[in-house]
């Protein structure tokens, strides 16, 4: 597993978390991070499934 995609996962979970409080869940900047979110996620979810 890659430590580095944990971190990169955690960061922007952390993230997704501060904007949502002070922006509505439609906003540019919400939507570009959960896209990314779901980037990283998607790449550890095809890491898990090659063990």
């Amino acid at each position: 597993m890659n430590p580095n995609l944990l971190e990169k996962i955690e960061q922007y979970r952390k993230k997704m978390i501060n904007l949502t409080t002070n922006h509505p869940f439609t906003s540019n900047a919400v939507v570009q991070t959960s896209k990314k979110l779901d980037e990283y996620l998607n790449q550890l979810q095809k890491s898990n499934l090659k063990y």
